[in-house]
């Protein structure tokens, strides 16, 4: 059975620099890098295993990865945050925590967006299928307080 209170531990622990607080906000703690997680507890807790193990294309454009390749050959790789007149504005998702860059327009040779997530694809093999089912249990807590299970996943 998954336990929310650990699940919260591992959303919120600092001491790994992929974890989930790093690109989500959950119930306003974290970073809006990416979409804020307080909002899939109506998902299934199959679902949610599924978005965390089987990263799949983005499903909100806003959260899209781009990848701009400056003039002088480098390429950073993240979402963007904002755009004006002569800036662009991305968290460079290159390593983890993300970085806020400004780039100067003058200075891309060219932007590409995708729409695969950016988010880290190896969480199956980081987390336990137990930190797994407490970390969904956290997620769930915003809606219910119903402990998550194995079977949960199966269903």
């Amino acid at each position: 059975m998954g336990n929310a209170k650990a699940g919260k531990t591992i959303f919120f622990d600092s001491s790994k620099p992929r974890s989930s607080h790093a690109c989500h906000s959950f119930n306003g703690e974290g970073t809006q890098i990416g979409p804020d997680l307080s909002l899939v507890a109506a998902r299934s807790p199959r679902a949610l295993f599924s978005s965390i193990v089987l990263v799949s294309e983005i499903k909100d454009p806003k959260y899209a990865a781009i990848t701009v390749a400056l003039r002088n050959g480098e390429k950073i790789v993240g979402v963007k945050k904002e755009e004006d007149v002569e800036s662009l504005r991305v968290y460079d998702t290159s390593g983890l925590p993300a970085v806020l860059r400004t780039i100067q327009k003058t200075d891309v040779a060219t932007i590409n967006y995708s729409s695969e997530s950016v988010m880290p694809r190896d969480y199956a093999s980081v987390y336990t299928m137990k930190q797994l089912l407490d970390l969904i249990a956290f997620l769930k807590s915003a809606n219910s307080k119903s402990p998550v299970t194995l079977k949960d996943l199966l269903e």
